[in-house]
């Protein structure tokens, strides 16, 4: 999912046709396991998917249950249309692989029972945060739950996306109003998203579990802050706890994975805390990049290790593209973020939003802002010189 965040934001939406077409190829696989595995409409990504747009259930208890990967996948869809306004596109492309993702989701969602902190709501079960521990009140540790936040994310932007599409094409068919009740009647039903009483960091679970790992590596449960954007300085006691969170999982951390510290860019963009995701940036160039660029990923790191030992081993880490790409995808959001609307459904164009203090001049030519724009810059001593 990551090696595509910059193909719309630096200009590259040649780079991401193939995955649109290998989005579609993958869509008779993806309904077969929903049909076959879960009794439900649509179509479904599994944990694996390979060259030959074959998908399958498998791998270890810990992410075997996770099958959000084509919601978050018809992000990109509908980001390729907020980018250019291609309504065929959206047509003809995006918006039949979005209502198909939606309606599986619809159909495994289950009402959560009386006992339960979101009683009444509709949450996925089985349910992971990939891939963090939960410690829960008698003290085991486990992966497996039910409604974590990764997922209710995912699929209100997915439920979002698709009433937005359907306004875009002017869909009012019949059958398209049925499946716009069904949008909202299970959009009224999810979850919210939750704050822990404990400490005010946004929730990973529906159950204010302990996780096993505070500077865990993975920042599942920020999904809505970036790449999505339901959190944002409109909601700002949810922007808060993100922040805490992001706080608790950088925390004493020497290193990382790259594809983790491409997404710490990100985070910290939408957190419009530049100077932390210049020191992401640094950390990430001086520390998990190799002489020639390529990206490091520790193999069984994580949790506990010492990360600046274990990155000395000589085959400590294997090299992973996706944190090169993320970081591509992540890193004009210093300086260009175009994700809020304003309430007449325009994108707002914010320049600068997220500047280092150090970064005190520069320019760019040529990004894009959602709503069909391309957009060149220059800045001294800090402050917006040209646009």
């Amino acid at each position: 999912e990551q090696n595509y965040w910059g193909s719309n934001v630096s200009n590259l939406d040649e780079c991401a046709q193939p995955l649109y077409n290998f989005l579609a190829a993958l869509q008779p696989a993806g309904e077969t396991i929903a049909k076959d595995a879960f009794g439900a409409r649509g179509w479904v990504l599994g944990l694996r998917t390979d060259g030959f747009a074959a998908s399958s259930i498998r791998g270890a208890e810990h992410i075997m249950c996770w099958n959000l990967g084509s919601g978050w996948l018809c992000r990109q869809l509908m980001d390729k249309y907020n980018y250019s306004n291609d309504i065929e596109f959206l047509r003809n492309r995006a918006y039949p692989l979005m209502r198909g993702a939606a309606e599986y989701y619809i159909d495994v969602l289950f009402t959560a029972p009386p006992e339960t902190p979101v009683a009444g709501k509709l949450v996925l079960f089985p349910s992971v945060s990939p891939e963090n521990k939960f410690i829960d009140g008698d003290g085991k540790k486990g992966f497996v739950t039910y409604g974590s936040a990764m997922d209710t994310q995912i699929i209100k932007e997915l439920l979002l996306n698709c009433l937005k599409a359907q306004g875009a094409l002017n869909l009012d068919s019949e059958e398209e109003l049925a499946f716009s009740k069904e949008v909202r009647e299970t959009l009224a039903k999810l979850p919210p998203y939750l704050i822990s009483k404990k400490d005010g960091r946004l929730q990973e679970w529906a159950v204010d579990f302990k996780e096993e790992h505070r500077q865990h590596r993975h920042l599942s449960h920020l999904y809505a802050l970036f790449p999505g954007d339901s959190i944002n300085t409109d909601t700002p006691e949810l922007l808060e706890a993100a922040r805490k969170s992001m706080m608790a999982r950088s925390e004493g951390r020497g290193g990382g994975s790259g594809w983790n510290e491409g997404w710490s860019v990100g985070l910290w963009a939408r957190l419009q805390d530049g100077n932390r995701g210049a020191f992401a940036c640094n950390r990430m160039i001086a520390t998990l990049m190799d002489d020639n660029l390529f990206n490091r990923c520790a193999i069984g790191g994580g949790g506990e290790r010492n990360w600046p030992e274990f990155m000395k081993l000589p085959m400590g880490y294997v090299m992973q593209v996706d944190g090169n790409l993320a970081f591509v995808g992540a890193f004009p959001e210093f300086f260009l973020q175009s994700h809020l609307q304003d309430d007449e459904g325009n994108f707002i164009i914010d320049l600068l939003p997220a500047l280092p203090d150090d970064w005190k001049a520069g320019s760019f030519r040529g990004l894009r802002a959602r709503g069909g724009f391309e957009v060149d810059i220059a800045w001294e001593a800090g402050k917006l010189k040209q646009a």
